[in-house]
């Protein structure tokens, strides 16, 4: 009996793990290189934005209203020819509010533009035709737009045209990390991680315009010059 409970007695202290002897094994971390590389891409801009406003006001709400809606009406009509319909002529904002007259003797300063109902009507019109962006705004005030700006020039498709920015922006990285390679004498392994970020930058133009009437030189607006979409991506190598 005393041989059996000193021989499970060693078992137990066999195998505690207070009396194991951990084996650990050193994993060398793989050497690294971090670089960065910046692409840009320029495009000339293929669409352009019109923000369009029109303002009407009346002592009756169904005055105002209508009145906002014909102009609305003889803008589309003038729109119409220049293959601006449906989807591209949009209505971002509408709303009627009362704005009660001011009281007698209100000095010119203190009073409001408009009283009565005022009813506002915000639109966006979209181009893909540029040479005709000059008629759109004149044929907006020509129609009776209370606003015409916020002319901006930008791509249909901007993904694609950054995509190809962050293939430049890849290998600028690449070339610099090989040079640094040579320079230090050592080799790329491979590619460890990648940070990607970019940065675009649109092209506007802004024309505002207030005059309800049709100008008597025809508007001409044309971008000023490409749009430059730029990327940027931090990469870092596994290096031997």
């Amino acid at each position: 009996m005393r041989y059996l409970i000193a021989s499970a007695l060693l078992t137990v202290l066999t195998l505690s793990p207070a009396f194991a002897q951990p084996v650990t094994k050193s994993v060398p971390q793989d050497a690294t290189l971090n670089v960065q590389g910046d692409g840009v891409v320029e495009r000339a801009p293929d669409v352009a934005r019109i923000s369009i406003q029109i303002v009407t006001n009346d002592d009756s709400a169904t005055l105002s209203t209508s009145k906002n809606n014909d102009i609305y009406n003889r803008l589309q009509a003038s729109l119409a020819p220049l293959g601006l319909t449906g989807d591209a002529v949009r209505t971002t904002a509408y709303g009627v509010v009362f704005v009660p007259h001011p009281p007698a003797g209100l000095p010119p300063a203190q009073q409001q533009p408009r009283y009565g109902y005022v009813t506002t009507r915000a639109l966006l019109v979209t181009i893909s035709n540029l040479p005709t962006v000059g008629k759109v705004v004149d044929a907006a005030t020509s129609a009776g737009a209370t606003n015409v700006g916020n002319v901006g020039f930008d791509l249909k498709d901007r993904k694609s045209v950054y995509r190809a920015a962050l293939a430049v922006a890849m290998e600028d990285a690449r070339q610099s990390a090989q040079a640094v390679a040579t320079a230090g004498g050592f080799g790329l392994v491979r590619i460890h991680t990648v940070t990607v970020g970019y940065q675009y930058v649109p092209l506007m133009q802004i024309a505002s315009v207030r005059a309800a009437s049709a100008p008597a030189t025809p508007t001409d607006i044309q971008p000023g010059g490409p749009i430059s979409v730029s990327a940027h991506v931090d990469v870092t190598y596994t290096i031997k």
